[in-house]
């Protein structure tokens, strides 16, 4: 098992020492700090060079530019917006088959 310091992991991964540490230290790439420097595995860091080669499912499919396609989700109900905790609560009632009638006002005194 070969380790490497932070700049020849960087060379192996043709990538920037800094921006290695930086995806090292969010845990995107594997590695290790056990004390003041970063320690990379050479196989672990070949294992996530692999895991970035494209699939075979993933093949870019090239179209001509008269072939339009529609999305198949332009048919699907769309909601959205801003909604009040007032009608998802009259809307839950609702489904559950429960009395959605007027609430009475609280009123304090002071």
């Amino acid at each position: 098992m070969k380790t490497l310091a932070l700049r020849d992991a960087a060379e192996l991964l043709h990538m920037n020492p800094e921006a290695l540490r930086q995806k090292a230290k969010a845990g995107i790439i594997p590695a290790a700090k056990p004390g003041k420097c970063w320690v990379f595995v050479e196989e672990d860091l070949l294992n996530y060079l692999r895991s970035l080669y494209a699939c075979r499912q993933q093949a870019v499919r090239v179209t001509d530019s008269s072939e339009v396609t529609q999305c198949h989700f332009t048919d699907a109900v769309r909601r959205g917006g801003l909604r009040s905790p007032h009608q998802v609560e009259n809307e839950y009632a609702g489904l559950l088959g429960l009395s959605t009638g007027k609430k009475r006002k609280s009123y304090t005194t002071d």
